[in-house]
C-alpha cells in the first residue's frame, strides 16, 4: 500500500512540474483574425510583425497587404508604412514620388509619423533634392504632432549647426522633449549637453541621470559614459563595482571600449574578483573589433 501510495504521490508531482511549458500565445493569429474583421489598427499591427519578424519570420507581402488593410480602414500607420515601402521598392515597385507626395499630404493634416518621414527625405535627398531647411520644418512639425524622433531629429540639428543655424539652447528642449518621451538618443544627447554646459548650465549629476536613462533604452555609449563617471568618481561617486557592471553592459550592446575597460578590471581585480580568463575574453573582442590599446595589452599581458 506505501508503495502504491508513493508511486501515486510521485506521479502526481510529475504531473504538476514535468507538464510541457504552455505554448506562447500566437499573437499573428489574433490580429489576423481582428484584421479580417475589418479592424484597421490590428492590421496596422499585424503589418509590423510581419515587416519586422515579430511573432514568425519577415513576410514583406504579406506586411504589404495588411497595411493596405489598415490604410483602407484609416488607419494612418498603415498608409504611412505603405508609403515607406513605395520610397525603398519594398514588396512592392519603387514610387519615391508617390511616397514623397503621401508624406506631404499626411504631414499637411498634421500626422507626426508622416512628417518625420517627409524630414527623413529631404535630408537623404531619397527621392527628391536635399533640403535641410525644409527637413528641420517637418521634423519641427513631426515634434509638434506627437513623434519622439522628430523631436530629437530636430535636437541633433541644432547642436550641430549642419545646414541651420546652431542653437543648443533651444536643442535642449526638443531633446527634453524627446527624451521625455522614451528616446534614448535623446537622452544621451542631453546628457552630452549637461555634461560639458552647452546651451545652458552645468550640471555633471543631471547629465548623469540622463546618461542613466539613455543605458537604460540600450544606448551603449550612455552605458560606457557612466562607467567612466563611476569610475573616475565625478562629484564624489566613486564606485569600481557599478563602473565594472556598466562597462560589462556598453560592451554587450556593442561598445567595444567598454570591452576593454571591462576585461581590464576583470585583469586588476577592480570592482570585482580577478578573473583572468574573462578578461582575455572581453580585451580579445575589443582587439578583433580595433581598439589598439587592447591589442597592446593582450600581447602584453597573455
Amino acid at each position: 500500500m506505501m508503495r502504491i501510495t508513493a508511486f501515486l504521490f510521485t506521479l502526481g508531482l510529475c504531473l504538476a512540474l514535468c507538464a510541457e511549458e504552455p505554448e506562447e500565445p500566437n499573437f499573428r493569429e489574433g490580429f489576423e483574425k481582428s484584421c479580417n474583421a475589418g479592424i484597421a489598427e490590428a492590421c496596422a499591427l499585424l503589418g509590423d510583425m510581419y515587416f519586422k519578424g515579430e511573432g514568425g519570420p519577415v513576410n514583406t507581402a504579406k506586411a504589404r497587404n495588411a497595411f493596405e488593410k489598415a490604410c483602407g480602414g484609416g488607419a494612418a500607420h498603415g498608409c504611412n508604412m505603405r508609403a515607406f515601402m513605395w520610397l525603398k521598392g519594398i514588396a512592392s515597385r519603387v514610387d519615391k514620388k508617390k511616397a514623397y507626395d503621401h508624406f506631404l499630404d499626411y504631414c499637411d493634416d498634421g500626422n507626426g509619423e508622416a512628417c518625420l518621414n517627409l524630414g527623413l527625405v529631404l535630408t537623404d535627398g531619397d527621392g527628391q533634392p536635399v533640403d535641410i531647411k525644409r527637413a528641420s520644418e517637418a521634423f519641427d512639425r513631426a515634434c509638434f504632432n506627437g513623434s519622439h524622433e522628430g523631436c530629437y531629429r530636430l535636437g541633433g540639428m541644432l547642436v550641430s549647426g549642419k545646414g541651420i543655424a546652431a542653437n543648443k539652447k533651444k536643442a535642449r528642449e526638443y531633446l527634453q522633449k524627446a527624451c521625455d518621451w522614451g528616446n534614448g538618443d535623446a537622452c544621451g544627447m542631453l546628457a552630452f549637453l549637461w555634461y560639458n554646459g552647452e546651451g545652458g548650465d552645468l550640471n555633471k549629476d543631471k547629465a548623469r541621470i540622463y546618461n542613466e536613462k539613455a543605458c537604460g533604452k540600450q544606448r551603449s555609449i550612455a552605458c560606457f559614459n557612466l562607467g567612466v563617471y563611476y569610475y573616475q568618481g565625478e562629484e564624489g561617486s566613486a564606485n569600481k563595482e557599478r563602473a565594472r557592471q556598466l562597462f560589462s553592459r556598453a560592451c554587450e550592446l556593442g561598445n567595444n571600449d567598454g570591452c576593454f575597460l571591462v576585461g581590464a578590471m576583470h585583469f586588476t581585480g577592480e570592482g570585482g574578483p580577478v578573473d583572468t580568463e574573462q578578461a582575455k575574453k572581453f580585451v580579445k573582442k575589443a582587439c578583433t573589433n580595433k581598439i589598439e590599446d587592447a591589442c597592446l595589452f593582450l600581447k602584453n599581458n597573455f
